[in-house]
């Protein structure tokens, strides 16, 4: 982009920009051209890793935990962007055309063999390496929406009631009133023919819709007051305990 009687005056500024033991290094040489000077630096400061160490790396390169597609593909493009410099440096009689090609045929297989395993199952083959990287990109934007899909109902969920109270040994049943089970595991709790017998919730004597001390107007259900807003022991709900529970129909006797 500069004109070639120009160069000269663009390197000093360069020089200038250089600090610390590298400024040191080129204080004594003198370069016409910003070639000389990246040249000179490249012999002093250039990688300590030949072609054959550089590839392996390549090869054994892959997504580590917790690192995303893009910190991992910048990561396989410097090591080519190293391996390309290495190869023209040590002059090994390819073009610079052949060496690319072959390099990008590399990095793409070893992209895509070095993706997490449920992006690289998922991943398109035979693309190039643009549209390669935009698809494993596409993948774990999905993955990621899809975890925080499960982690949200999880969240709105919430434990369970009938496992928290099971595992508590002070619980205490909702039939027999006695604590270390809950109504699910009370030994007062029968099957007996389908049909429901239950223990009056309002006198213990008999079953509710024979007693006398209910409400007997017309569309008013039988209401126990509690203090304490509960949930039943065998279906897990709030508002009533095991002795109301709708889920006894049919098929549970009491014993007193």
């Amino acid at each position: 982009m500069l004109p070639a009687e120009t160069e000269s005056q663009f390197t000093k500024i360069i020089r200038t920009r250089i600090i610390g033991e590298a400024r040191r290094t080129i204080q004594d040489q003198n370069f016409d051209t910003v070639s000389q000077l990246t040249n000179f630096s490249k012999k002093i400061y250039g990688l300590s890793k030949n072609v054959y160490q550089l590839q392996g790396e390549l090869g054994c390169i892959y997504q580590k935990n917790g690192e995303d597609v893009v910190t991992y593909t910048n990561r396989v493009k410097i090591l080519g962007k190293q391996i390309l410099e290495t190869h023209r440096n040590t002059g090994t009689g390819f073009s610079d055309q052949n060496i690319k090609a072959s390099l990008e045929k590399d990095m793409y297989k070893c992209f895509i063999r070095g993706l997490k395993p449920e992006i690289e199952q998922r991943i398109a083959r035979n693309l190039g390496v643009q549209d390669t990287v935009a698809d494993a990109l596409r993948i774990e934007r999905e993955l990621q929406q899809m975890t925080d899909l499960r982690q949200g109902q999880t969240v709105r969920a919430g434990p369970s009631p009938l496992k928290d109270l099971s595992s508590d040994s002070r619980a205490s049943c909702q039939i027999c009133y006695k604590q270390g089970h809950v109504a699910t595991e009370c030994r007062k709790l029968k099957y007996y023919l389908g049909t429901e017998i239950l223990v009056c919730q309002i006198c213990k004597k008999h079953g509710a819709d024979k007693c006398r001390l209910r409400d007997l107007r017309p569309s008013r259900p039988v209401n126990v007051l509690q203090s304490n807003i509960i949930s039943c022991q065998l279906c897990s709900k709030p508002g009533h305990n095991a002795k109301m529970c709708r889920n006894n129909n049919n098929n549970v006797i009491i014993v007193p």
